[in-house]
């Protein structure tokens, strides 16, 4: 497991924590490949943080914060498991610190997507982006005008690479909206497709669903990245609804379980695991674990 292993103020260093022998050893920074001792902190004025794996586990990507320097600058870096001097990917310009917005995600064709939010005149270069992990073919996927005024963020990336979901909207302050977006983004094109709800009329729904339906929190995928998972219910109450939505057609199936968003599944939505388990965050923060059973054919 990787992670930013914060040390003080603007201080952090990429760390990862062994589950096998239980020890966590730092990648970068002043304790680079060594046992982490609490308190000790990074190289000064440096911040590295939002790690992310390569497909193969061999090396680490994340984003570089340079503050003691005379034009403090996020770039893009890359570190090996085993261990090494981290390698810079792109240097994000033009330069200042802390612009990569939430995880970035390494996609299976070694390009990595993550999102950018500025605040001022540079907020043109605002939403998703996607780089070679060679720093070669920076792309822009979203504008500006998409991510809305305080940015997009992704949430998951589908294990093909091919979607991601993302989201946008007052959610990222605190509450919920009607104004929130959550999307599925196409990662090579950039179009973005909006989670809306798809009930036909005279659709058999649960009776405490009145007023407007909307999407309360942002789609996940299933591990083979064929089906979505995201609750569904109105700004009006914190009650929600489990839905599936076939992420090829758009088709959409509500699970007749009412739960309690807490403000954690409304960021981060739900987490489908390999066997075909669902971890949901519940009110009061309460985790809630769900087994699925597939009925009838694939």
């Amino acid at each position: 497991m990787a992670f930013s292993l914060i040390t003080g103020p603007f201080h952090g260093a990429i760390a990862v924590f062994d589950l096998d022998v239980g020890v966590i050893a730092t990648l970068t920074g002043a304790e680079r490949s060594g046992v982490a001792t609490p308190g000790v902190a990074a190289e000064m004025g440096r911040m590295d943080d939002s790690p992310v794996w390569s497909p193969d586990s061999g090396a680490l990507a994340f984003a570089r914060s340079e503050l003691a320097t005379e034009e403090p600058a996020t770039t893009l870096m890359r570190v090996e498991r085993a261990g090494g001097a981290p390698r810079e990917i792109a240097r994000l310009g033009p330069p200042e610190p802390f612009i990569v917005a939430g995880a970035m995600h390494w996609l299976p064709d070694d390009t990595l997507l993550f999102a950018i939010y500025r605040s001022g005149p540079r907020k043109g270069q605002n939403g998703i982006w996607r780089i070679g992990t060679d720093g070669d073919d920076p792309r822009q996927l979203t504008s500006e005008q998409e991510s809305g005024e305080l940015g997009l963020r992704i949430v998951a990336v589908a294990p093909d690479g091919e979607r991601a979901s993302v989201y946008a909207g007052s959610r990222l302050a605190s509450g919920v909206s009607q104004a929130d977006v959550y999307a599925l983004l196409d990662t090579a094109s950039g179009k973005l497709t909006p989670v809306s709800i798809t009930a036909e009329e005279g659709a058999l729904l649960p009776a405490a669903l009145v007023g407007e339906i909307v999407a309360v929190s942002p789609p996940r995928f299933s591990p083979d990245g064929t089906t979505a998972i995201f609750a569904v219910g109105t700004p009006e109450s914190d009650a929600s609804w489990l839905t599936f939505m076939d992420v090829g057609t758009g088709e959409q199936a509500m699970l007749g379980l009412m739960l309690y968003t807490s403000p954690v599944t409304s960021f981060q939505g739900f987490q489908w695991a390999a066997n075909n388990t669902v971890l949901a965050i519940s009110q009061h923060d309460i985790p809630v674990l769900l087994t699925l059973e597939r009925v009838g054919s694939a």
